[in-house]
């Protein structure tokens, strides 16, 4: 079997979010935006404990995206 065949049979296509276009730059927001309203949707069907991790864990990516984003910010992007 050569390989466009295998490429074909098996569907080996790059996976893409289902969302939207994340790009490299902005998927630590994005995560901490989906966080965000999983935790906001679990506080209000009464999920305590599964709200409170999941807002938990979205503040911390948004601090080290805060972070990050300060970092380039200052260092300034190379060009390659």
């Amino acid at each position: 079997m050569d390989t466009v065949a295998r490429r074909t049979l098996f569907n080996l296509q790059p996976a893409r979010c289902w969302c939207l276009k994340i790009q490299p730059h902005t998927a630590m927001l994005h995560y901490a935006i989906v966080f965000l309203v999983v935790a906001l949707i679990a506080a209000l069907l009464g999920f305590g404990g599964i709200a409170g991790t999941a807002a938990g864990i979205a503040k911390i990516l948004f601090v080290v995206f805060l972070v990050l984003a300060l970092l380039t910010f200052i260092t300034g992007r190379k060009s390659v």
